[in-house]
């Protein structure tokens, strides 16, 4: 049913164990491959960028030792906060699912890019509750 998942994970996010528990399930229970993307936001310092990739590195080792057949990019070319959700969906053609990490809105936006993607996507999104971010007030 869900042979190629797209996990868009947020370098903010990464730290979260319930968030790498959830792809691991699910791409067990399907006996799906797992692509990454990952975005760099325009905000993101130079220390972060760097924190970033090897947050990144960690979480696609993991995966790789849980047995799941994993791809990653991360694409380095900033993105706005507010184009976040469109660079995700410009990603997903091909997919058979999304999942992706939900936080609180952030900044008082109306909507999150859990909510843009269900919105905008004809692919089902499964959207994994987590806490507040470690590195991010929100």
């Amino acid at each position: 049913m869900y042979d190629e998942i797209l996990f868009p994970v947020s370098f903010y996010l990464l730290d979260h164990n319930e968030l790498i528990d959830h792809v691991v399930e699910t791409a067990s229970r399907f006996d799906a491959s797992v692509h990454m993307l990952s975005l760099t936001l325009s905000e993101e310092g130079r220390q972060d960028i760097e924190d970033h990739k090897n947050a990144f590195a960690n979480f696609e080792t993991r995966l790789a030792e849980e047995g799941i057949d994993v791809t990653s990019k991360l694409r380095e070319e900033p993105v706005e906060y507010e184009g976040v959700a469109d660079a995700i969906a410009d990603e997903a053609e091909g997919y058979d699912v999304v999942l992706v990490g939900h936080t609180k809105v952030r900044d008082g936006s109306s909507r999150t890019t859990a909510e843009a993607l269900i919105n905008r996507l004809s692919v089902p999104v499964f959207v994994v509750p987590m806490g507040t971010p470690r590195f991010r007030d929100v």
